[in-house]
């Protein structure tokens, strides 16, 4: 609930600070995540609970897209926007969330675990701490080759798959050879040492 505010406080005193860069403006949706995960882990916690949980973070969610995007929550650049434009959109995947771990532990379960998205966990924390510098990389490397090229990349939608598929691809390669080169190393040490 606080981070909202700091966004929105961060907002009126610093209209040029990037209020989705930094992990302190982003909390919310980890706090969210963090809250799931004690409540998948309580008694409570039934099948059919999970999935009306799951619906209503989808409709509420969509609901509040729906009521705020008149009054700027689409825009960075407003104050409900800067507030708020991550909140539905964290109700939203929590809901789509727990949607897939019902049809995961149900007779659907091969629709939301196919192996290259298992893979893609495997090594996602490294592909969390790299996909950033390699996005900024690629995009400085375009701006070199040619400013206009990195105008169509990030200002169209073909562009913006093109640049997703390639800077994508090789954060995915570099995550992949860190996991089993240098993760697996230190796992290696999990619960040996005290």
């Amino acid at each position: 609930i606080g981070i909202p505010i700091i966004r929105l406080v961060t907002f009126y005193n610093n209209p040029a600070q990037d209020l989705f860069y930094y992990t302190w403006f982003v909390a919310d949706g980890l706090a969210l995540g963090a809250l799931l995960a004690i409540f998948l882990r309580t008694t409570k916690a039934t099948r059919a609970r999970v999935f009306h949980l799951g619906i209503g973070l989808l409709a509420f969610g969509l609901l509040m897209l729906a009521i705020s995007a008149p009054f700027g929550i689409l825009s960075r650049n407003t104050p409900l926007g800067a507030a708020l434009q991550l909140a539905p959109w964290n109700l939203l995947f929590a809901g789509i969330l727990l949607l897939f771990l019902i049809m995961g532990t149900g007779k659907f379960k091969q629709l939301v675990l196919p192996e290259w998205l298992r893979y893609l966990g495997y090594i996602s924390y490294s592909l969390y701490l790299v996909h950033l510098l390699v996005f900024y990389q690629f995009d400085a490397i375009m701006q070199a080759i040619s400013p206009t090229s990195l105008v169509f990349l990030r200002g169209t939608f073909w562009g913006l798959v093109m640049r997703f598929i390639i800077a994508g691809g090789i954060s995915v390669i570099i995550a992949a050879l860190s996991r089993k080169y240098f993760e697996n190393y230190f796992l290696r040490f999990k619960g040996k040492l005290p």
